[in-house]
């Protein structure tokens, strides 16, 4: 399905995350995709359509406020398009509560509109391999699972690798993925502090000691005290393994987010902050130099 495949049967539904509001004539979207304002006749007839896209409601039943069906098809297309609701045939292959809806939705309405109809597919044809600490490892793994992402395959996707001090297996993961056709998704735990990079795809240029040894070095610059995620309280690895299965996901859709490709970004379990980004020194290290 597109945007231009609603029907009058078509059931909407808004993403629970959305929020709006009305300002005089005009009404105020706050979405997974940014903010928009409705102004004018046409607030008026999308607020019919918003209000009645509970995912149960056909559109066939707003059309007597809208006026005709060529007209109520037409806005709600422009709401599809821009983000501010969906068909729910389009997450229907998922079997899933609301808190996984709300990460498929963010998903699903974070792609270009001509990639949705076979969001549901290449998301359940996803293959995730999970490295390192194993208590953020379990909590990627339940809603990976939910959802219908394999995690079991020998040569994955997409490697999540979370470090932490006690992690011994690094170099293994590393090898790994430099034999492999797969994204790398490298976290590292310190207490409440999650960094988060680099993410690199197949075609990234890099080697064991840019991935390894240059990683060690950049820590040179800001000593900061590491602390075991086993110690850290439910809600931190919760967090943690929330923004790990989204990045998880985006890459497995060819949506990593442009800022983490190459970069260290931190970020604050509890105050939900970014910090600045912290460019990693790859590639063009002075091991691969030496080999040129």
């Amino acid at each position: 399905m597109n945007a231009t495949e609603i029907t009058t049967e078509s059931k909407l539904k808004v993403p629970n995350l959305t929020a709006m509001a009305e300002y005089e004539d005009d009404i105020v979207v706050s979405g997974i995709t940014g903010t928009k304002t409705l102004s004018g006749g046409a607030a008026r007839l999308s607020s019919e359509i918003l209000d009645a896209s509970d995912g149960e409601t056909p559109l066939r039943e707003v059309v007597p406020a809208i006026g005709d069906a060529a007209t109520a098809v037409a806005i709600a297309e422009a709401l599809y398009e821009d983000g501010i609701l969906y068909p729910v045939e389009l997450l229907d292959p998922f079997d899933v509560d609301e808190g996984h809806r709300s990460l498929l939705e963010s998903l699903l309405l974070g792609l270009d509109v001509t990639q949705r109809p076979a969001f549901a597919s290449r998301v359940q044809e996803t293959t995730i391999g999970l490295y390192g600490d194993p208590t953020v490892a379990e909590a990627l793994r339940e809603p990976l699972e939910a959802i219908g992402c394999s995690l079991d395959d020998p040569d994955p996707d997409v490697m999540v690798f979370v470090e932490t001090e006690s992690t011994r297996d690094r170099r293994e993961v590393n090898r790994d993925w430099l034999d492999s056709e797969a994204t790398l998704v490298r976290a590292r735990l310190r207490g409440s502090t999650v960094e988060i990079g680099p993410l690199l795809t197949p075609s990234s240029d890099a080697c064991l000691e840019c991935l390894t040894t240059r990683a060690e070095l950049n820590d040179a610059h800001q000593r900061l005290d590491y602390r075991s995620i086993v110690s850290a309280s439910t809600y931190e690895t919760a967090f943690c393994g929330h923004v790990l299965t989204r990045l998880a996901l985006q890459a497995g859709l060819d949506r990593i987010p442009p800022e983490l490709v190459g970069e260290i970004r931190r970020f604050d379990c509890r105050t939900f902050e970014h910090t600045s980004a912290r460019l990693l020194g790859v590639p063009g290290c002075e091991a691969c130099d030496a080999n040129d």
